[in-house]
């Protein structure tokens, strides 16, 4: 039909683009970490003597293990025996003329005061007397506790101070692990909880049981030193290297 508008023609919708949606959520996974330590002793110490002087005992048994108390090493102390013998005799002979003097002054033979000197004479020499056996007592060198000797560092007859190392003990009864852990695992150190470690040339794997952490966090690495305690009968000496493989949750 003449004058007739021909019809628009519709613009064809697009399909749909495809989009890929991920959900994202938070999920806690283990993660696995190796951290280096040592092996420690429950108890060390170097033993010193208290005292200078020379040695004229010594009953050091090299790598074998003492009870608390045992005598190590002993210092001469011939002029200190023959001091207390001294004051033992004077303590006789002031005890007795305290006694004297005590049985005059129930008889108001002597005044109080001179019985109180007498008296005060015998107890200056008894306090004279505590003071040389303790000084004998200090040239006894004895274990602080039950453990495994080392090497000796003198031999009889050797003069020696406070400063001279006679030789070091070692508590080996029971040992100690000591290693550090990132900072970012502390919150998952728990007392009780159990590690597992293992040492060099060994393929075995050990267990311990933590049993304290450092009060704070090292600044220098910022790691947390941990302890703890080796189950007994593992054979292992204190020193070793060993190295910590554990398992700790992280979230992502």
């Amino acid at each position: 039909m003449a004058g007739k508008k021909p019809e628009a023609k519709k613009p064809q919708q697009r399909p749909a683009p495809k989009v890929d949606v991920y959900v994202v959520k938070s999920e806690v996974f283990a993660e696995n970490v190796q951290v280096p330590g040592s092996i420690v002793a429950n108890e060390v110490t170097e033993i010193h003597p208290e005292v200078s002087g020379r040695v004229v005992s010594l009953n050091v048994r090299e790598g074998q293990s003492v009870g608390k108390g045992t005598l190590l090493a002993k210092i001469y102390d011939g002029d200190l025996q023959a001091q207390l013998k001294k004051l033992q005799t004077q303590l006789a002979i002031a005890r007795s003329n305290e006694t004297r003097a005590s049985q005059l002054l129930d008889i108001q033979g002597i005044s109080k005061q001179d019985y109180d000197a007498s008296l005060l004479t015998v107890k200056n020499i008894q306090a004279d007397i505590d003071i040389i056996r303790t000084a004998i007592i200090k040239t006894e060198v004895r274990a602080p506790f039950s453990g495994k000797m080392g090497l000796k560092e003198i031999s009889p007859g050797a003069y020696i101070t406070p400063a001279t190392v006679i030789a070091t003990i070692n508590q080996v009864s029971t040992l100690k692990v000591d290693f550090s852990v990132p900072e970012k695992y502390t919150s998952q150190i728990r007392q009780g909880q159990i590690v597992n470690f293992t040492v060099e040339g060994n393929d075995r794997n050990y267990a311990a049981r933590i049993v304290a952490t450092e009060s704070n966090v090292d600044v220098s690495n910022r790691s947390l030193m941990v302890r703890a305690v080796v189950n007994s009968g593992t054979g292992l000496d204190s020193g070793l290297f060993c190295q910590s493989d554990n398992q700790f949750c992280a979230s992502r």
